[in-house]
């Protein structure tokens, strides 16, 4: 009896000797885990400042990196097949016509909703869906829009004054809901290089609206709030940076031209 004993005991001693590695090691990983994720989101964090660019009124002004003739210059983007044709990129304006500022409505909600997001610079479609009130965690917030492009309805509609937000993932890894925005982090470089990017969102009336994008910017997501304009803009936003998701990426336009 008392062999059978030591024989027990020293099974305990083992298994409790293997439960105690064990857990050395589990804690040892998820530590070193730990350090992992947050030097990742350490340095995501520190590349945010890539994100951020402002178009100069010298370069709005004078176009001189766009190699387009000086003929054009005084108005453009109006010179019609002469200009389309010395710069097919642009071939996307065919067919709008500029904006009257005047002649835009003041309130928000009276125009068409949009329904189709389009910017052929980083190969860009989707969708556009009118998002929802959903209730989290005992308080209401807009729902994530999943594959697709979301307008909060509260923001101005394509073709009204004020600022019209379209909201995007950058990365859904956890709920998948798809990375509709995954290349809207190349707009700034695009941007730096002399690229004109422009932007089209069509409403439900078949109608087109073009914006021609000037700047991006990145705020923590404690210091986002929808802003307002007096002019007619459009902002598309994503979280970032990729596996974190504590900033708000922002690139933003203005409305330039109209296509019925």
């Amino acid at each position: 009896m008392s062999s059978h004993n030591n024989s027990m005991e020293t099974d305990q001693h083992k298994l409790r000797k293997w439960i105690g590695v064990a857990s050395f090691l589990i804690g040892s990983v998820l530590l070193l885990l730990c350090i992992g994720y947050f030097s990742l989101s350490n340095f995501s964090r520190s590349q945010l400042i890539r994100l951020e660019y402002q178009i100069s009124e010298t370069r709005i002004d004078n176009p001189t990196n766009t190699g387009i003739s000086p003929e054009y210059w005084t108005n453009p983007r109006w010179a019609d097949t002469a200009y389309i044709q010395a710069n097919p990129n642009l071939g996307i304006m065919r067919g709008f016509v500029p904006i009257d500022p005047d002649t835009l409505p003041k309130s928000i909600g009276s125009a068409p909703i949009p329904t189709k997001l389009s910017i052929p610079s980083i190969g860009l479609n989707s969708q556009i869906k009118e998002l929802e009130v959903v209730n989290i965690n005992d308080a209401n917030a807009w729902e994530t829009p999943k594959h697709i492009a979301g307008h909060i309805p509260t923001t101005s509609r394509p073709g009204e004054r004020g600022i019209l937000y379209l909201f995007g993932h950058l990365h859904s890894p956890v709920k998948g809901e798809g990375s509709v925005f995954r290349d809207l982090i190349k707009i700034p470089e695009l941007l730096e290089n002399g690229r004109e990017i422009h932007v089209l969102v069509e409403n439900q009336h078949k109608v087109s609206f073009l914006y021609e994008i000037n700047n991006s910017k990145v705020i923590h997501e404690d210091s986002f709030t929808l802003e307002k304009s007096d002019d007619s803009m459009l902002t598309l936003v994503a979280c970032v940076p990729k596996y974190v998701y504590d900033h708000r990426l922002m690139v933003s336009g203005k409305l330039i031209a109209i296509k019925q």
